[in-house]
């Protein structure tokens, strides 16, 4: 009997999972049509939320609700319903619900939505529904849909207002009788306080993602005026006269439109205080903008130099700071290197240059920089500019300067300092070239994704000794934590 049973449970689902679905989705006063082969084929489309590699199929979102949604599914073909008739601006209980509409060219769309350019009178302004109280302040934002048969609408509305990798029995519960579901969000005493969706008959409702606020939140303890489920009895009216459930209904236009430009300076209000309590966006590690780019030149002159592929580089423990650290691009981590004085050029968010004098007598400047650039790409990319910028510099007549100059100029070493380093090695001629022998003058080298010069200004100072100091403390700031 068990394999007839299956059988017929297979047979069953084949049904239902291949029944044609659809339903119209609200917008404002805007009703579009979604239509699928089917409800199982509709959840295999993808979620097209967050990065492209991180999309999933609407069935991996619902998780533990794809199966009750497809048990619950009818087995007959779908057609689209009768468009429904909008009502909008009513009154309901101590509340207003609405969609804004131009009603005049005098009004200001930009207001509520900066990306609506010039409706027509009577065209939608605002792609959502408001839950408005007297004072004029928008408590709840949300969409709706609306099909043939209850599941459909359901399904659509949890897709769209259920945050990702939420599906699970210990964050959700569901309320429903014969004409009514509820599907909730629990606090953190496993307490339904939120809900994600209202289904009423075959109309499905929604509220906004801002607007789904759990009670355990500063955000509902600091702006919210109303529990979000205390306004269910409200939306349960809302959604009846809608369907044509309850033919008297107050029109409340009249009420409305006084209370919008209030509405509108609370919103703005929010936003900003919102806005100020949000710490300041930390910049990415890149490369400093205070080098000459040297576009035409820095490929050439790494290609003629040999640079490492920056696809070989491995981090190791020994790679020094990790790409979003920033600590090492600060004068106070160059204090303990004991330089009498620094003399700051330019800083940024992740690079510095400054130059200072080795000794307090001395009138020799030393230039130091220090990039965080985040990948070893840029930090190659950076060391061939610093080189640029120190051949540039170090020219007494005006010419071009060319990548074969330059490259003619400079030793490479993959063992001096650092994990790849130029080096100028030796002592200026009469003429401006350089001589066999001499100290390290100029150092640029890379250490993980940080890209470090120094160059002194007189060609008989070695700088060798300052930066393997640098590398050494490179190394060891792996496992620092950077701010």
């Amino acid at each position: 009997m068990k394999p007839i049973v299956l059988f017929s449970i297979f047979l069953l689902s084949s049904l239902w999972s291949h029944a044609k679905v659809a339903l119209y989705y609200v917008e404002g006063l805007n009703q579009y049509p979604i239509e699928a082969a089917s409800l199982a084929e509709w959840c295999e489309q993808h979620a097209q939320s967050g990065p492209p590699d991180e999309w999933s199929t609407v069935r991996k979102e619902l998780g533990v609700l794809y199966e009750t949604f497809l048990k619950n599914s009818s087995p007959s073909q779908e057609t689209l319903p009768k468009k429904i008739a909008l009502k909008n601006y009513l009154r309901i209980q101590d509340y207003y619900l609405f969609t804004p509409i131009q009603e005049s060219q005098e009004d200001d769309p930009q207001e509520l939505d900066p990306f609506q350019v010039s409706p027509p009178i009577g065209a939608s302004i605002s792609d959502s529904w408001k839950v408005m109280d007297e004072k004029g302040t928008i408590i709840l934002s949300f969409k709706f849909c609306y099909g043939q048969t209850k599941t459909f609408p359901k399904v659509v509305a949890t897709c769209i207002a259920l945050p990702s990798k939420l599906a699970t029995w210990d964050k959700i519960s569901i309320k429903e009788n014969p004409d009514e579901w509820i599907l909730y969000g629990l606090n953190k005493n496993k307490e339904p306080d939120h809900f994600f969706v209202l289904a009423r008959g075959t109309m499905a409702l929604h509220p906004e993602r801002s607007f789904i606020v759990s009670s355990d939140e500063d955000y509902a303890k600091e702006y919210q005026t109303v529990k979000q489920t205390d306004l269910i009895p409200v939306l349960r009216e809302f959604m009846d006269i809608q369907m044509g459930r309850k033919k008297n209904f107050t029109d409340a236009r009249k009420e409305i439109l006084p209370l919008l430009s209030k509405t509108r300076k609370q919103e703005k209000d929010l936003r900003e205080s919102q806005l100020k309590k949000l710490p300041p966006p930390i910049p990415k590690p890149q490369a400093p903008s205070f080098l000459p780019r040297f576009e035409e030149t820095r490929d050439k002159l790494a290609q003629l130099l040999h640079f490492p592929s920056p696809d070989q580089y491995k981090p190791s423990k020994e790679s020094g700071p990790s790409p979003d650290a920033v600590d090492h691009c600060r004068e106070d981590w160059l204090k303990q290197f004991k330089i009498p004085k620094f003399h700051k050029e330019f800083s940024e968010h992740a690079s510095i240059w400054y130059y200072f004098y080795l000794l307090p007598s001395d009138n020799q400047r030393t230039h130091l920089m220090i990039a965080q650039c985040g990948t070893r790409a840029l930090a190659l990319e950076t060391l061939a500019r610093m080189r640029l910028w120190q051949a540039r510099e170090q020219m007494d007549q005006p010419k071009e300067l060319t990548s074969e100059y330059v490259a003619g100029q400079t030793n490479t070493s993959s063992k001096l300092v650092g994990d790849f380093s130029l080096f100028l090695k030796g002592r200026l001629d009469k003429f401006g070239n350089l001589s066999p022998d001499g100290p390290y003058s100029s150092i640029f080298f890379i250490r993980g994704t940080t890209a470090i010069c120094l160059v002194s200004s007189n060609p008989a100072r070695s700088v060798l000794p300052m930066a393997k100091k640098l590398d050494e403390a490179l190394k060891k700031f792996r496992d620092q934590k950077g701010k």
